[in-house]
């Protein structure tokens, strides 16, 4: 997902909420931190591939 992956994770471990959200060519529907654990949600309905 490039810079932009790498500064969405920083905001994730700064206890920003990332909801529906395109990072990277990726549809990201939900990214979080809070308890000593995180969680990424992509849509792969709508991610987009290299082939695409």
């Amino acid at each position: 997902m490039g810079d932009d992956g790498g500064k969405m994770v920083a905001d994730m471990l700064n206890s920003q909420i990332i909801k529906n959200r395109i990072v990277g060519g990726q549809k990201i529907e939900l990214a979080k931190c809070e308890f000593y654990s995180c969680m990424l949600v992509i849509n792969k309905a709508a991610a987009q591939t290299d082939n695409s």
